[in-house]
């Protein structure tokens, strides 16, 4: 390989990196009406995530002293995390088992479905006799 292709993947690289950057930054979430502990920027908000990977706790009870029992967010490496208090016992009842899947959620999070597969819908065998 010369040195003119290697700039080209070079440059096909950066152009690639710009624009995955300004696609994350124009994106807008369905959770940005959610106040946020810490940072709620897209590029400022890993710093949040990084201290509640450390300390969780100290993160949540800052939430829950900031907001007073209102719904607020915590940025994870990956994902917000939604926190809701028991005054919004409404909102859980009216959510489907798959937006409180905690198994779904642990699916989501390893990322299985790109590990093993997605799961394979379930297949009828058909009872075939040799008659």
């Amino acid at each position: 390989m010369d040195i003119s292709s290697t700039n080209y993947i070079l440059a096909a690289a950066i152009c690639a990196t710009v624009c995955a950057v300004a696609l994350k930054l124009s994106e807008s979430s369905n959770l940005d009406h959610i106040p946020s502990v810490g940072y709620s920027s897209w590029p400022l908000s890993y710093i949040t995530s990084f201290k509640y990977v450390s300390n969780a706790a100290q993160i949540l009870q800052e939430g829950y002293a900031k907001y007073k029992g209102a719904p607020f967010k915590v940025p994870t490496l990956n994902r917000w995390i939604l926190v809701v208090g028991r005054q919004h016992p409404e909102d859980i009842k009216k959510s489907t088992d798959d937006e409180l899947s905690l198994i779904e959620a642990a699916n989501d999070s390893a990322k299985v479905d790109y590990l093993i597969g997605p799961p394979l819908p379930h297949l009828r065998c058909a009872n075939i006799s040799n008659s």
